[in-house]
């Protein structure tokens, strides 16, 4: 699999939900290395660590019970698009996959690879190999962007 894009991925209800939790003023988000940029880790090493993971209620069973790491970024506007950070060439083989959501959309892109762009728009899943660079950018139009990160075990891939 290289990588596949499904649009209306959860029922808008649970974007919704998942959206109002994300905007809490009470929602932790944490500072990173990466410029203009907030995260707030959900899995790690397969074990849920954060008290909020009900967020991924929404998304397919097959994908909940099988997740490795999931991650939620939060990347401010700037006045112009930039690159904000990369998530590099994977070199190890396993069974798994990569899981983008958009939980917004706006003018932020996704570059998969070396050629293939995506618009964030909401509610959107970009399925890709973890063996594909990911190059995340900031904003111009809306105040945030906000980015779920998946990867979970695939026998299917």
């Amino acid at each position: 699999m290289s990588f596949k894009c499904i649009n209306n991925f959860i029922e808008n209800e649970k974007t919704r939900k998942i959206d109002f939790i994300l905007n809490l003023p009470s929602f932790p988000w944490y500072r990173t290395s990466y410029k203009n940029t907030l995260t707030h880790i959900l899995f790690e090493d397969g074990k849920p660590i954060s008290s909020f993971i009900d967020l991924l209620d929404g998304f397919p069973n097959e994908i909940k019970e099988n997740i490795i790491f999931s991650q939620v970024f939060l990347i401010y506007k700037t006045d112009k698009i930039e690159n904000v950070f990369k998530k590099p060439f994977e070199d190890k083989v396993d069974q798994s996959t990569n899981l983008i959501y958009y939980m917004n959309s706006c003018d932020g892109e996704t570059l998969i690879g070396s050629v293939t762009k995506f618009n964030s728009v909401q509610n959107r899943a970009i399925f890709c190999s973890p063996h594909l660079s990911i190059n995340e950018t900031n904003c111009t139009d809306k105040d945030f962007r906000i980015i779920l990160y998946i990867t979970y075990k695939n026998e299917n891939n």
